[in-house]
């Protein structure tokens, strides 16, 4: 069961790469599945990892200095992987005189951003498989705010590659590569299962909980920063309230 939950995140990637080809770019898209991440991150955090972290912490020595340091480490491991994933704001494309610049700005770092979001998804699908070892209700969760938030990544993404029209091949095995990345990262959990008790369990799930803050406050609240409350925001609020209330009763 895991395993297809790590699946369904690399799913979300696919969605957006979908979106991409279909649509090209849809702003209203984009910032709706943003707020809707946003929404259902918050929702995973207070109402899933803090309270299942409360009651295991207690089964493991030094439980809170655990914690806090597993927590930090989730955040910074994030943040070391972004030093190398260029900043996939939309702002500056509305400006034409920058499009030229922009293209070739994303043909030159096209490749070096598929490996690092390969590395950041391989790692997010291990986070989600490990919170599935201890409760699937809050995997499930996880997945839909991870997911959510591949969705733009995958339309960003897949825009970068729009630079690669001479070799379709590359652009394919990049793409197809990014889309199983969670789910290669929860099997590489698997194969070590046996080794994985309660405090690993707990190490991994405060891991989460880090990578989950730095998601919410240095790249997803970041992004939004850029837009108005307009609409999309707003229905994404509204939706995540919605769907975050109907957890509480799974």
């Amino acid at each position: 069961m895991g395993l297809l939950i790590t699946a369904l995140a690399g799913f979300f990637f696919a969605i957006g790469v979908i979106i991409s080809f279909i649509f090209k770019t849809n702003k209203n898209m984009y910032v709706f599945s943003l707020t809707l991440a946003l929404m259902t991150l918050l929702g995973l955090i207070f109402f899933d990892l803090i309270p299942e972290l409360f009651e295991l912490k207690n089964h493991i020595f030094y439980g809170n200095s655990i914690i806090i340091l597993s927590i930090i480490i989730g955040f910074l491991l994030l943040k070391i992987l972004d030093a190398f994933i260029p900043s996939h704001s939309h702002k500056h494309r509305e400006k034409n005189d920058n499009h030229k610049e922009h293209n070739l700005h994303l043909l030159h770092i096209g490749f070096i951003t598929a490996i690092s979001l390969f590395i950041h998804n391989f790692i997010e699908g291990a986070s989600i498989y490990s919170v599935s070892l201890a409760d699937i209700k809050s995997s499930l969760i996880m997945t839909l705010g991870v997911g959510l938030h591949n969705i733009p990544l995958g339309i960003e993404i897949s825009q970068t590659f729009n630079n690669f029209k001479n070799n379709k091949i590359k652009s394919f095995t990049l793409l197809l590569l990014l889309i199983i990345s969670t789910f290669l990262g929860g099997f590489t959990i698997f194969l070590f299962n046996n080794i994985i008790n309660e405090f690993v369990v707990v190490i991994l799930i405060s891991i989460t909980l880090g990578m989950t803050l730095y998601l919410i406050f240095v790249e997803i609240l970041k992004e939004l920063f850029n837009y108005s409350l307009t609409k999309p925001i707003f229905y994404g609020i509204i939706m995540g309230m919605i769907l975050i209330t109907l957890s509480l009763f799974l």
